[in-house]
């Protein structure tokens, strides 16, 4: 389960995917294999449980 502050930072991670000036360095298919590893690192993209 993903705490408040891996939400934080997945949402951090979210905005960061989405500029591409800060991808510009990767090859072609670095960028899909680095939206994969985040979303295995962020449970998945598991949304905020309601208790």
């Amino acid at each position: 389960m993903v705490t408040e502050a891996g939400r934080r930072m997945r949402g951090h991670g979210d905005r960061v995917m989405s500029d591409s000036r800060l991808l510009a360095g990767l090859t072609h298919t670095e960028p899909a294999t680095l939206r994969e590893l985040v979303w295995k690192a962020s449970d998945g993209g598991c949304p905020q449980r309601e208790d």
